[in-house]
């Protein structure tokens, strides 16, 4: 286990957790309420990418959270962080389609199995 895929680190859990993610986003640079920053994360996740998959590999399952899979999302869709909506639309058990040679975004997430919508 690698733990550069770990999900974003925080202190505790907080009682408005969208209110905290949203903050989170729009501050990628900020280490908003004792998060890690986003950028940090982000760059963790990339760099823990570069260190395992290989050049060439067919195909390979990443596995994560969803802070840290939307962060790379809009990495790859150029934005200049996550979009707090479509974070809220990911599913707890999702699945994204991405080309590694580009990096290029195929398929956006789509829910593996049925989970319950995240709170307002």
């Amino acid at each position: 286990m690698d733990n550069r895929f770990d999900e974003v680190q925080r202190p505790d859990w907080v009682e408005n957790y969208p209110a905290r993610v949203q903050a989170f986003f729009a501050a990628p640079h900020r280490a908003v309420g004792g998060w890690e920053p986003a950028a940090h994360a982000l760059q963790r996740f990339l760099d823990g990418l570069h260190a395992h998959l290989r050049p060439g590999a067919p195909t390979a399952a990443l596995v994560g959270h969803g802070l840290v899979l939307s962060l790379y999302r809009a990495y790859l869709l150029g934005l200049p962080t996550a979009d707090f909506a479509a974070w809220r639309q990911l599913g707890f058990a999702a699945v994204a389609e991405v080309e590694l040679d580009g990096p290029t975004w195929i398929a956006d997430f789509s829910a593996a199995v049925a989970s319950p919508p995240r709170s307002p």
